[in-house]
């Protein structure tokens, strides 16, 4: 967040997304929710999907597992296709709640116009911040003048 305040503009406007938390961490298994350092058979463990190379979808909570200590949730997805050997991978993504996400931009001195917890593609329709379709947390912001 930090380089975004030195290449925005004293009064630039800023909209981003972010990834919901409460649509994704209450419908995660309860045995995919643990401190992973104490508990890292929970990845070993977590089943592959090849979504992200299909569709795109990366929120399926069956294929998820949850970092309790850490807050970071974790997939592993798998490729296929063009000739390569499968390839597996374990990637870790940091989502937020409301009120985080709205902490660090306000430190980050940003003024927020507007919050909206949507279903990607769909913007024009605002959702419940803990709907399991409300995958995203957009904010349209404006960098506080100086």
């Amino acid at each position: 967040m930090a380089d975004m305040i030195f290449s925005l503009k004293n009064g630039g406007h800023l909209i981003m997304s972010v990834m919901n938390m409460k649509a994704t961490e209450p419908y995660i298994p309860g045995e995919r929710k643990a401190r992973l350092r104490s508990h890292p058979e929970i990845l070993q463990e977590l089943p592959p999907s090849n979504m992200m190379q299909k569709n795109g979808q990366i929120l399926d909570p069956e294929y998820l597992a949850f970092d309790t200590e850490r807050k970071l949730v974790y997939r592993k997805e798998k490729y296929f296709g063009d000739n390569r050997l499968p390839a597996e991978y374990l990637i870790r993504d940091r989502r937020y709640c409301q009120e985080e996400i709205v902490d660090l931009v306000l430190k980050a001195g940003f003024m927020i116009y507007k919050i909206l917890f949507a279903r990607a593609g769909h913007f024009d329709t605002g959702l419940a911040e803990d709907d399991p379709k409300a995958k995203e947390i957009v904010l349209v912001c404006r960098k506080c003048l100086k």
